[in-house]
């Protein structure tokens, strides 16, 4: 995982499906395991328990919660192991060699906006973590499932294999309608989406870096360990490469729009 080797062991046969799902893309560690997290029943049959070395045991009701956590205690080690990446709550795509990340508030429709991008000639990278080199400005691929809190509108239905709990559907990089990228991409563009399903038409616009800065701060995981607080790290990216706000509506419309600024 960007560059920690870590084992996720999980022998219960009913969570395991789901955890493979997730992470099932990312690739095998090459060295040394550094970090074992452990997922079980809890003391409560009805619960799950994971464990780690650096946080609490934790204890939650559903599958969804239990994904959750582990989900967070990667993406905190991760920050910790590599604090030289900027790690962005983003959607990472790649699209002729080159990577755009797609930003929002939960909810915001990132995901729903990458899914149907990977049908129109765009790779995943990532769908919630984008780890980005500040100095090269490449985004490293987090090939972990897309997650969907709602199916998405025909024509791009769910495959055969998605799984899913009460947090949402997970569909594993194997049945993805692209493959995923695998290496480093320079980044060539910022996203900043807000899906509106019932607009007329979809629009995309460019903004100034002062504003992409602003945006892309709030949306920053680990500024602290950046200089200037992450400040500094955000208006470097801005002024290097163009920001866009996104009002994602129809989706196959969205899609072309998107495709053709990033192509000017």
């Amino acid at each position: 995982m960007v560059g920690w080797p870590v084992l996720v062991d999980c022998p219960d046969e009913e969570l395991f499906p789901y955890v493979e799902s997730l992470y099932g893309g990312l690739r095998p560690a090459e060295t040394e395991v550094e970090e074992r997290f452990v997922l079980t029943r809890g003391a409560d049959d009805g619960s799950w328990r994971g464990e780690c070395g650096f946080t609490p045991p934790a204890e939650h009701a559903s599958r969804a919660a239990i994904l959750s956590w582990l989900d967070d205690q990667l993406t905190v080690g991760a920050q910790h192991r590599r604090t030289d990446l900027l790690f962005v709550h983003a959607a990472a795509l790649g699209r002729h060699g080159r990577a755009v990340l797609l930003v929002a508030e939960s909810g915001g429709g990132k995901s729903t906006t990458s899914w149907a991008a990977l049908h129109h000639g765009f790779a995943l990278l990532s769908d919630e973590l984008a780890p980005v080199d500040p100095e090269s400005l490449e985004v490293h691929p987090h090939t972990r499932a897309v997650c969907l809190k709602t199916p998405p509108p025909d024509p791009y239905v769910l495959p055969a294999g998605t799984m899913q709990t009460s947090g949402g559907y997970y569909v594993a990089p194997r049945y993805l309608p692209s493959s995923p990228s695998t290496v480093p991409l320079p980044l060539s563009a910022l996203v900043f989406v807000s899906y509106r399903p019932d607009a007329p038409r979809p629009l995309i616009r460019p903004i100034s870096p002062a504003e992409g800065a602003v945006r892309l701060y709030a949306h920053c995981l680990n500024p602290l360990a950046h200089q200037g607080d992450g400040l500094d790290a955000a208006i470097a990216l801005s002024d290097r490469v163009p920001s866009f706000v996104l009002h994602s509506g129809d989706l196959r419309q969205t899609c072309a729009l998107l495709a053709s600024a990033l192509d000017s």
